[in-house]
């Protein structure tokens, strides 16, 4: 699958063109159906479920309930139905920080995109990212979810490989996922999966191929 308003600097890239649609439903905490409120979609795993995920849900991620606006999905490896709000599990992404991570960014964004009409923003970020929710919400609000927006911590990465890094986590408005989501969930699956940003040493980075 969250910063200053949430970042220490914020930058918007407009990097899609025309603007398409998809609508689906998808599963987690859903917000109101006014199209005012993030999703916020945390990236785990297993290991991290009764601990970083824990401490989300114990803070600011049980605060997400009380934002009618706003929903919360959480992506990992193993799903958790019984959990509170459902994990979704990806077990088909393997088990390493690398391509399976970058794996699971990408079928995460897919169930994002079953909610587009739900959610303006799509908030993307791991489970070790502490949101000030209110603060977030300001800071987009002068911002308009149909524009083509992403918003990040740009040119980072090996010699400034370009897009952003999402270690602070990072943001797409609802006309941005729709456009990358506009063939297919599979061909963005497909085409994320085959252009991943590498470095020297083989390490892949899911925030830079995202980007």
């Amino acid at each position: 699958m969250m910063h200053p308003a949430f970042y220490k600097r914020t930058s918007e890239r407009s990097f899609f063109a025309d603007k398409q649609s998809e609508v689906g439903t998808g599963q987690g905490w859903q917000g109101r159906k006014d199209n005012a409120g993030i999703l916020f979609v945390v990236l785990s795993h297993s290991s991290n479920y009764e601990t970083q995920v824990d401490a989300i849900m114990n803070t600011w991620g049980g605060d997400v309930r009380e934002v009618r606006a706003d929903g919360l999905l959480i992506v990992g490896d193993e799903a958790r139905p019984d959990h509170e709000p459902p994990i979704m599990g990806v077990s088909m992404c393997g088990d390493d920080h690398g391509k399976a991570l970058c794996c699971r960014i990408g079928y995460a964004l897919q169930e994002a995109a079953k909610q587009l009409e739900e959610y303006s923003w799509f908030f993307v970020l791991d489970d070790d990212v502490y949101v000030n929710i209110d603060n977030a919400r300001q800071a987009l609000l002068a911002r308009d979810p149909s524009d083509l927006i992403a918003l990040g911590i740009p040119n980072c990465g090996v010699e400034d490989a370009g897009g952003f890094c999402g270690g602070a986590g990072y943001i797409v408005s609802q006309a941005s996922l729709r456009k990358i989501m506009a063939r297919s969930g599979e061909a963005f699956q497909a085409d994320l999966m085959g252009n991943l940003v590498s470095g020297a040493d083989g390490s892949v980075w899911g925030d830079l191929s995202v980007s």
